[in-house]
């Protein structure tokens, strides 16, 4: 519960199950949502992507997280003077870490 200290077991006992959690995506040969965007970031930053976008423009922008941002920022050109359009909702739940709130200023690097 968040307020409520742990000591020592909750975070092994949290630790064993995402371990479990990577082995079994390892077993099956599949990737995790965030995983997936990871390596769409890699393909379109390798430039063997032919396909190129005027503008991208984002919904519902603050449940991106920083790699989903850092994708589109890319598949918009990367530059400074991208067609990259956010949209979202900026009291619509506090920010968490990584999250398109807490990172947007990347877009606009």
């Amino acid at each position: 519960m968040r307020g409520t200290a742990h000591h020592g077991r909750p975070q092994v006992h949290v630790w064993s199950l995402f371990a479990e959690y990577w082995h079994q995506l390892q077993r099956r040969d599949v990737v995790d949502g965030n995983d997936a965007l990871i390596k769409a970031l890699a393909l379109v930053r390798s430039g063997r992507l032919r396909e190129r976008y005027a503008a991208v423009l984002i919904d519902e922008a603050h449940d991106l997280t920083e790699v989903g941002v850092r994708l589109a920022h890319a598949i918009a050109g990367g530059g400074s003077r991208d067609g990259l359009f956010l949209v979202g909702e900026a009291n619509s739940r506090a920010p968490r870490a990584g999250s398109a709130r807490a990172t947007a200023t990347y877009a606009q690097a």
